[in-house]
This record gives structure tokens, C-alpha cells and sequence, in this order.
């Protein structure tokens, strides 16, 4: 009867593959707990820790982050890398062989402590590689804890960053730019570090909030139950 989808580039695939009508799908994409939402505290010391928490695996293109720390590594710049996956073994070894001294793995982090740890951190990295489909859910968690969002996708529903102006993003295919606009974006906006990150709190508060997204599972219902 009707069809949820986590990504918009799904209803047009719905329509255009098996002709299911649009108005028979509701976009619910992923959201957040109110327990991610904590108070923003920005503190800048001699290193700008950059932090990334998810999956370490093939489909997060995370080679690009160990480009970009390589192209970084004589700035005052700490990537820290938090969580497990298939590639991490891959990832260790190039940086062993690059000689790379500004990434370090920290392992993986129980759910109760994600806000905790996302929270220490300056910026926040986003990650994925050719995923057209889907919903990024750590993209509102990081967002929920009032942190600036580094972006590296190829999915632009991924990418809200430049409609929200809560942080930069990066163009994977040169990233040899994308560490010049990185080290410009710190530099420019260092001491507005807080300001940047609560736009995107915000925004997450407005749209992105389990009982938001709740509110509009059940109307679906109602509807269903109306025309049973």
C-alpha cells in the first residue's frame, strides 16, 4: 500500500522503474536521539583534531581521508579514527608505507559514548565513496553535536552542508584541492568554529529528531487505517 524510503533518489527509481506512484512514498530519512544533542563546546588548541566514527569499510572511501591526511601531515592537523571494518588493515598499511603520522585508529566505541567522543573533536569527517542510495546516519549525529561537517561524497542528498552552512565540502576526484580549501576553511573560520556547528544542531533539531520523523510514520498509519 505504500512504500518508505531512507534516500529521495529512490522515489524517482520507484516511478521511473515499476511506475509506483510518488504520492504512495514517504521519504523518512535517518534521524537522531535526543541524547545526541549536547550543549557545543569549541575549544581550539595548538593541533585541529578532526574526528570520523562509523564503519571502516570499502563503501566509506576512507582512502581519501588517509590522501588528504598525507597531503596535511606538516599542519597542525590530527585525524582520529574511530570504529572497525574489512579496510582497516588496508588503510594501516598504506599509511605505514606513506610514512603518515597525523592519523590515528582509536578502535570501536560503544553507542553510548558517540556523543561523547564526537564531542571532543573540532570537526567531524563524512565519508562515502560511489553510494548513490540511502540515508548517511551518522551525517545527523555528527550534526547534532554542533561540531563544523567536513563532507566527502559523491551523494549530494548526503551533502546538506552548503544549504546549511554548518561546514565545508570536498571534492574527492583532487585532493590536493580539497586540503587547500580544507586548511583555508580552518583558517578563515577558526574563531567562529561554534557559530558554523550550530547551524547544523539546529537544523537537526527541526528535522531530524526521532519524534519528528515519528510524528510522520504515524500519520502515515492514519492515512492507512482511513482507507482500509
Amino acid at each position: 500500500n505504500k512504500i518508505i524510503v531512507l534516500s529521495p533518489l529512490t522515489i524517482n527509481y520507484l516511478f521511473k522503474e515499476y511506475n509506483y506512484k510518488k504520492e504512495n512514498i514517504l521519504l523518512l530519512p535517518n534521524g537522531i536521539n535526543d541524547n545526541f544533542i549536547i550543549p557545543i563546546e569549541q575549544k581550539i588548541n595548538n593541533t585541529i583534531n578532526i574526528t570520523y566514527l562509523g564503519g571502516i569499510d570499502r563503501v566509506h572511501g576512507l582512502e581519501f581521508l588517509v590522501d588528504l591526511a598525507s597531503n596535511l601531515k606538516n599542519e597542525r592537523i590530527i585525524f582520529n579514527i574511530y570504529g572497525d571494518g574489512k579496510e582497516r588493515k588496508n588503510l594501516e598499511n598504506i599509511i605505514k608505507n606513506k610514512n603518515i603520522n597525523n592519523i590515528e585508529f582509536k578502535g570501536s566505541v560503544p553507542k553510548v559514548n558517540v556523543p561523547i567522543v564526537l564531542s571532543q573533536a573540532n570537526l567531524l569527517f563524512v565519508s562515502t565513496s560511489n553510494v548513490l542510495y540511502g540515508s548517511e546516519n551518522k551525517l545527523y549525529e555528527y550534526m547534532a553535536t554542533g561540531k563544523p561537517i567536513i563532507v566527502a561524497t559523491t551523494s549530494e542528498h548526503n551533502n546538506p552542508i552548503k544549504d546549511i552552512n554548518c561546514g565545508i565540502s570536498l571534492d574527492r576526484a583532487d585532493v590536493n584541492k580539497a586540503a587547500k580549501n580544507l586548511m583555508d576553511f580552518i583558517e578563515n573560520n577558526k574563531n567562529n568554529l561554534s557559530e558554523i556547528g550550530i547551524r547544523g544542531q539546529n537544523y537537526v533539531k527541526e528535522n531530524r529528531r526521532m519524534c519528528l520523523l515519528g510524528d510522520k510514520l504515524e500519520m502515515l498509519c492514519k492515512e492507512l487505517n482511513s482507507n482500509a
